[in-house]
Formats: C-alpha cells, structure tokens, sequence
C-alpha cells in the first residue's frame, strides 16, 4: 500500500509539483498543479 504524506511547498519544490501531471486520459478531470498553486495562492486564509 502507498502512503501519502503532505509537504510544505517551498520554493526550492515548487518547480517539480508544477512539473507533475496525470494520465492524458485524466487530465480533463482535474485542473493542473500550476493552477491550483495559483488558486491557493489568492485566496485569503
């Protein structure tokens, strides 16, 4: 089973969370990581 774990993004690992991406196949389900960072981003806490 794998385990999933949540991290800080910094900036030194911001450029590989951007860079990841689903199946071709999924991609219409799901916004991408850059977007939702951005979302994330401007949204008051």
């Amino acid at each position: 089973m794998n385990t999933i774990t949540l991290q800080e993004i910094t900036a030194a690992s911001v450029r590989d969370i951007v860079a990841l991406a689903v199946a071709p196949e999924q991609a219409r389900f799901v916004a991408s990581n850059a977007v939702s960072l951005a979302q994330a981003c401007s949204v008051p806490p």
